[in-house]
């Protein structure tokens, strides 16, 4: 398939070229001294970039384009691409600490963005930016949505806040997250990991397995590694492993001896043969 990024083709020979780059970076992050893919000219380099835009690898790649060999317009596309990123990711720690502070009263947890680049990497800007993600009790779903909606965010028209709605009422039982805007921000509200009622933990069993996690100036309470690994191969499988940011997290999370503390199914078997296959 040939996808219209912009003015430049995201073509399947440029995605593939990125997939080889990405695990080459990955075994450097790892410690390797030699990537196992350098650059050779395989793809017009407008379209090598295309592709790294569209599966948001960037900073990732960035910080190895010496290594991997990139001509120097790569190199400078990939540089400010991680600059942009990190500015991002220092707009979403603090749009985190701000979210944290206004569920204070309201048990919450924090999914991806900063908490998982930190939970990864340690680096709260590895992932960039993006929306801030927290899952709370079912039973508190109530108390968050309204605290969200109190502050002037405004639930998406797909959704209800309308507590008194029969579609709330549907809505909590049928679906697991609903989404909240304001002025260009984005806070995603969950009450179960993914669409299943058993596929993943409760909220009261992740609660009791909870790590804090330092991002920035503030300490925010998160999945502790073995739940973010099993929710990182679902959420990965969920986008039809087509994200390599998300089998990058896989990988990443992978390295780590407390990640395998999960017992894995069937999807989650299929997403780690995918990152193999993919990033390594």
């Amino acid at each position: 398939m040939i996808r219209q990024t912009g003015l430049v083709l995201l073509t399947p020979a440029a995605v593939s070229q990125v997939r080889r780059a990405v695990r080459g970076a990955l075994l450097l992050e790892g410690g390797a001294s030699a990537p196992l893919w350098t650059w050779r000219g395989q793809v017009p380099e407008p379209a090598f970039i295309a592709a790294v835009e569209r599966h948001r690898v960037g900073l990732l790649l960035a910080d190895h384009v010496e290594t991997l060999d990139l001509p120097e317009p790569v190199r400078a596309r990939l540089r400010a691409q991680r600059d942009a990123e990190r500015r991002a990711a220092l707009d979403l720690i603090r749009l985190t600490s701000y979210v944290d502070s206004l569920l204070a009263d309201v048990p919450h947890l924090h999914l991806k963005g900063v908490a998982l680049a930190t939970l990864s990497t340690g680096d709260p800007t590895a992932r960039g930016g993006g929306d801030v993600d927290v899952v709370v009790d079912p039973g508190r779903l109530d108390d968050a949505a309204a605290a969200l909606v109190a502050d002037g965010w405004k639930v998406r028209p797909t959704y209800t806040s309308d507590q008194e709605a029969w579609a709330w009422r549907y809505q909590r039982w049928g679906a697991h997250e609903m989404a909240f805007d304001r002025a260009g921000l984005t806070v995603d509200l969950h009450w179960r990991l993914d669409p299943t009622y058993d596929g993943l933990p409760r909220f009261a069993d992740l609660w009791t397995r909870r790590q804090q996690v330092k991002v920035g100036p503030v300490e925010v309470e998160t999945l502790d590694t073995a739940d973010a690994f099993a929710h990182s191969l679902r959420h990965a499988a969920k986008d039809g492993w087509e994200s390599l940011r998300s089998l990058v997290d896989v990988h990443r999370l992978a390295r780590e001896p407390a990640a395998h503390e999960v017992a894995l199914g069937r999807l989650d078997h299929a997403t780690l043969s995918a990152v193999d296959a993919t990033v390594g």
